[in-house]
């Protein structure tokens, strides 16, 4: 019986181990994709800036959107056992 628990833990430490491997493959994986795209539009940006300029006002808006975006890949959930004093509140009922 015991042997059977630490088999059924072991299983899935193992399972655990592998979801957060495969979250974290996924996270690279957007955030290749998101880097190559603000490369690829940065240079769209700069390509049709003829003068020899720099990027300007597209160029910031589009770095800050690089930003958000891998803040929000790389955001950590919240903890869900909180709770709260909201959730706590008393809910008035009419008889």
């Amino acid at each position: 019986m015991i042997e059977e628990n630490h088999k059924v833990k072991t299983k899935l430490n193992r399972n655990f181990k592998s979801n957060q491997t495969l979250k974290n493959m996924s996270k690279i994986i957007v955030t290749i994709g998101i880097l190559i795209a603000f490369f690829f539009l940065f240079g769209i940006i700069v390509f049709v800036n003829k003068d020899g300029g720099t990027p300007g006002l597209l160029g910031l808006i589009l770095f800050a959107g690089l930003i958000a975006g891998l803040r929000a890949v790389w955001k950590k959930p919240e903890s869900k056992s909180e709770i709260t004093k909201t959730d706590k509140h008393q809910l008035d009922k009419r008889e």
